[in-house]
């Protein structure tokens, strides 16, 4: 049943839809100004700055931008007999368009993958397509969409890995002249941070060199997605994978669709997920004392599990209060309440007024628990970064401290040297 929402609603659950978009917003407005706005000094504050500027360079216009040069050298590759060549240039078309279909369809067999192209293209297209969409075709997609999430995860982890060590670089370049946590300055003198960094320093003589570090960070990044790309690659083409993980990693593969803004590619929430664990696996190991080190993962372990999944735990709970009398079972998705709505208003068999009134009164209400999920994050955002930064306050004034009492204590003298009670003592032996 077509329903005709209004504009809020609609806009509310686009937007949701939209993960990449969604993110995006909530990165900018729910992390990016709490964590500028609540830097410990002005220093921090443009190292943020300076970071949340990247993430959403590379997330936000880099990722859409290799991930349309990926697919196309990619579907070109896979796609390159005589005939389809020819039936591509004909329509002034380019091989991408078939990676839009999602995985979950070519997964479930020949019908269904017609089925799915069919929706995806024009009926002129699809005609002339449709004698070569076989059993060989449709593994050829598969291969082709799981190469095409390969290399473009590689792209985008290798990017993530290294945005710790760049932001370290340009805070010493261009803020301070020093390879020290920008957090820290001001909370202790100057000379009290230097001699800490320097005892701190003395005691890893035996580090890796910063840039063959900095180098294996990058390559970290590109390797470990790729790697896991491939192996669900593989996974999506065996019929019935006989190891858990295998199969794990078939059943996933349905999350890691691409959602399309025109041509360009939006990558998933799931995919987001993966790239994000090799930044913060980056970031942690480029982490320019034990202390930043800390307050990262107290930061962004709350940041990041209210970043992914805050917005649908709070739809969840508070979902269960609003919707307690309703004979909807609220989703934590906007669009799925609406369709549940709808299911539920066809099966009442009610007149079009009253579904209609229906219907959008479950989606007013799902569109509000969906905002206020989104404010409740941002709540939660900066409650994180604050204790964050409590901590790492409380951390360089102890660990200052007690360098402080270490320098203070007075040299040993004889006198305060331990006399086994059986042994002559020095002076005795001058006196015999």
């Amino acid at each position: 049943m077509a329903v005709a929402l209004n504009g809020f609603t609609k806009q509310l659950e686009n937007f949701q839809n939209h993960q990449l978009l969604n993110k995006a917003v909530l990165d900018v407005v729910g992390v990016d100004v709490p964590m500028i706005t609540l830097a410990k000094n002005n220093t921090e504050r443009k190292e943020r700055t300076f970071r949340q500027a990247l993430v959403l360079l590379f997330a936000f216009i880099f990722a859409p931008i290799h991930g349309r040069f990926v697919a196309r050298q990619v579907s070109q590759r896979v796609f390159k007999t005589p005939a389809l060549k020819q039936l591509f240039k004909q329509h002034n078309l380019h091989p991408e368009v078939l990676l839009q279909a999602n995985m979950k369809p070519l997964q479930s067999g020949l019908a269904a993958t017609k089925k799915e192209l069919q929706q995806r293209l024009s009926p002129t297209i699809y005609k002339n397509l449709a004698p070569h969409i076989t059993k060989e075709f449709r593994h050829k997609l598969m291969r082709a969409k799981s190469a095409f999430l390969s290399w473009d995860m590689a792209v985008e982890g290798a990017l993530f890995a290294s945005l710790g060590w760049i932001k370290n670089a340009f805070t010493k370049a261009f803020l301070t002249g020093k390879d020290q946590f920008s957090g820290e300055i001001g909370i202790v003198s100057d000379k009290k941070l230097d001699a800490l960094y320097k005892k701190e320093r003395e005691a890893k003589k035996n580090r890796l060199e910063k840039g063959v570090r900095n180098g294996l960070l990058t390559a970290f990044g590109a390797i470990v997605p790729f790697v896991f790309g491939t192996f669900m690659g593989k996974a999506t083409q065996q019929a019935a994978p006989k190891s858990k993980v295998m199969k794990t990693l078939k059943r996933w593969s349905k999350y890691f669709d691409y959602t399309y803004i025109k041509k360009w590619p939006m990558f998933s929430l799931a995919y987001i997920a993966t790239i994000a664990v090799v930044m913060e696996a980056g970031e942690l190991i480029a982490a320019r004392s034990a202390r930043e080190r800390k307050e990262r993962i107290i930061q962004r372990s709350i940041l990041d599990t209210t970043f992914f999944g805050g917005d649908l735990f709070w739809m969840w709970l508070a979902g269960k209060y609003v919707f307690r009398n309703s004979p909807i079972k609220p989703s934590t998705f906007v669009k799925t309440t609406r369709e549940r709505a709808e299911n539920y208003a066809k099966k009442m068999k009610w007149d079009k007024t009253k579904s209609q009134q229906f219907i959008q009164k479950i989606s007013k209400q799902s569109s509000r628990l969906f905002l206020f999920s989104f404010l409740a994050n941002i709540g939660m955002v900066a409650g994180s970064i604050t204790l964050a930064n409590h901590i790492t306050r409380q951390g360089v004034k102890r660990d200052s401290a007690e360098l402080d009492a270490s320098n203070n204590q007075p040299p040993l003298s004889l006198a305060d040297l331990p006399i086994h009670p059986n042994r002559f003592s020095f002076n005795q032996a001058l006196a015999h």
